[in-house]
């Protein structure tokens, strides 16, 4: 039976609740100041999995002093230490990698497990909001993390942008894109199969390299259905590219195209 685990990317289930997708830069504060609630999904097993399985996931955004705020998307937990009238927004971030374990492909079932692992690191953004004419709000930022615990290897760099936009006081709509680049160590253990594990699974043996292993887009639908409660839904889909996509795990066992559906309830205050 599958290990059914809560990965980052069921934070496409939470996106409606917290304005972050994957910590992929979707922000709704304006909109949204505080909140917790519960989000739920359909996402693959693994990174370029053609299976998939189905979970929950909590998330929580409170508002600090100023313009500080700390989220906590499931895995990812984030603080935002800047106090600035100019719309930049920096500080610290945790994230839990939960790898490859328990999945139901009896090829990548061979090749070695990958467990739990802490990331840490930080990002900086800057958003905008137009209240005026067409009202919008525009968000662009950077994210950083390396594997301090674990195992999970490597750093990960993540740029974003994303837009949000009105159509009345109860429903909004969004969308974003990014792109992810991961060192060498994090292409090998993901997307990498050593001679080893190419004896064991009888996939061929490929070196991965750094660079560019995914871009990704989203929708997003907002509903507040109350103004205590809201309600949405999102889709989050990564194109993997580069070495990730010329692996023999995607290219034989996988797909370059991963989704993930998800809606989520939230309580507002």
């Amino acid at each position: 039976m599958t290990r059914v685990r809560l990965t980052s990317l069921l934070l496409g289930g939470l996106l409606v609740l917290t304005g972050r997708v994957g910590a992929a830069g979707l922000s709704v504060d304006d909109v949204v100041p505080n909140f917790i609630g519960l989000g739920v999904g359909s996402t693959t097993q693994w990174h370029g999995s053609q299976d998939r399985m189905v979970g929950a996931m909590p998330g929580a955004r409170i508002k600090l002093q100023g313009s500080r705020f700390v989220e906590w998307y499931g895995p990812y937990v984030g603080l935002n230490l800047l106090e600035d009238d100019n719309g930049w927004e920096a500080g610290p971030l945790l994230n839990v990698r939960l790898g490859r374990e328990g999945v139901d492909d009896p090829v990548v079932a061979q090749l070695p497990e990958i467990g739990l692992g802490l990331e840490a690191g930080g990002f900086v953004a800057w958003h905008h909001a137009r209240l005026t004419g067409i009202p919008y709000r525009l968000r662009l930022g950077l994210m950083a993390s390396h594997a301090v615990l674990g195992q999970t290897e490597g750093t990960q760099l993540t740029p974003y942008a994303s837009l949000w936009v009105p159509l009345s006081e109860q429903l909004f709509i969004g969308s974003g894109l990014g792109a992810t680049w991961a060192s060498q160590s994090f292409m090998q253990q993901y997307f990498g199969v050593s001679p080893a594990a190419a004896e064991a699974s009888g996939l061929p043996s490929f070196q991965a390299d750094a660079g560019f292993r995914q871009i990704y887009w989203w929708p997003g639908v907002l509903w507040r259905i109350h103004p205590r409660w809201m309600l949405g839904a999102g889709a989050y889909g990564q194109y993997l590219v580069g070495d990730a996509a010329d692996s023999p795990i995607i290219r034989e066992r996988g797909d370059r195209w991963q989704w993930t559906f998800g809606l989520g309830l939230g309580y507002l205050w």
